[in-house]
């Protein structure tokens, strides 16, 4: 979505709209809210620094260990399993 002006050859950005904005606010947002503090701390200094590559690792991180706990039923793999041992019917 790169225009360019053919006469001053000049490359106009796309200007993202507030509902763009909004949303990439409430992402990273979303985003920090998973992290651990030392992970927050090490993302936003990099971001400072200019090392996006460094924040965009920190944050498929944060992003996979979270889709892997919501996977996670909560219980073990012991939990689920009944053999009737220790059972009152017996």
């Amino acid at each position: 979505m790169f225009v360019q002006n053919a006469k001053r050859r000049q490359i106009l950005y796309p200007v993202k709209t507030p509902a763009e904005l909004l949303t990439e606010k409430q992402n990273e947002e979303r985003l920090m809210g998973l992290m651990s503090e030392r992970q927050r701390r090490s993302y936003l200094r990099k971001l400072e620094r200019g090392d996006s590559d460094g924040a965009a690792r920190i944050a498929e991180q944060v992003t996979v260990s979270a889709a892997n706990e919501a996977s996670d039923d909560g219980l073990s793999d012991f939990e689920d399993f009944d053999d009737g041992f220790m059972s009152d019917d017996e």
